[in-house]
């Protein structure tokens, strides 16, 4: 019996041996540092509310050309998630969003336009699209897990991915390109996580020709 217990007590897995971290994209914003005051407060819950709504949306959207959602469909689809919401505000977001989608000149609308491809190439679509990686980040591995916006990846005709964009939806507000350049700044540790978990899922793919960048979405 006592050499029983010995044996146990020497296999005993040391606390936290062998754990592998995680880490998300978004915990890349703000040096990966939240402020419990700001969050909680109520034009911050608010506004965080509202881009998680337009990010539902925007998963609805593939290209202009082939059409895009009716501001109804949209409102009908949110009574599921914001039941809570101002039905006016809702209304007003998503008929804002369907008219940013259609108007040329919108980044919205550059987005959502389908670019060119080569006659030997083939144009996927990716679109909420989650993922889990394992990658090595200052000397350790850990587990880097979200989901994409949205990433255009071409391809050749036989399936090897050539080049890729991705796009984060971001729906801050901003009264001045300096105040455009200090948000694109916070959010540039993310966009380099989100181009990270890529590369790894599409190790053919040369680093030089993915891009990651920020798509503001003023609805």
């Amino acid at each position: 019996l006592e050499f029983r217990r010995v044996l146990f007590r020497s296999i005993r897995p040391t606390p936290f041996a062998g754990r592998i971290a995680h880490a998300t994209p978004s915990g890349h914003g703000d040096g990966g540092v939240v402020n419990a005051k700001n969050l909680l407060a109520p034009e911050n819950r608010s506004a965080k509310r509202r881009g998680d709504l337009i990010h539902s949306w925007l998963q609805e959207f593939t290209w202009g050309e082939d059409g895009l959602p009716e501001a109804a469909a949209l409102v009908n689809s949110a009574e599921a998630i914001a039941d809570d919401l101002n039905s006016n505000e809702v209304e007003r977001w998503a008929h804002n969003l369907v008219e940013e989608a259609k108007t040329s000149g919108t980044d919205l609308h550059r987005t959502l336009t389908k670019p060119p491809v080569q006659k030997n190439e083939t144009l996927e679509l990716w679109r909420e699209r989650p993922f889990a990686v394992l990658r090595t980040s200052e000397g350790r591995q850990e587990v880097l897990s979200g989901k994409f916006d949205r990433v255009l990846l071409v391809r050749t005709t036989e399936g090897k991915p050539l080049r890729a964009s991705i796009i984060d939806f971001k729906t801050d507000r901003f009264s001045s390109e300096q105040e455009r350049a200090a948000i694109e700044s916070r959010y540039a540790p993310q966009l380099a996580a989100y181009r990270d978990a890529l590369l790894l899922l599409c190790p053919e793919l040369n680093a030089r020709n993915v891009t990651a960048s920020l798509v503001f979405v003023v609805a």
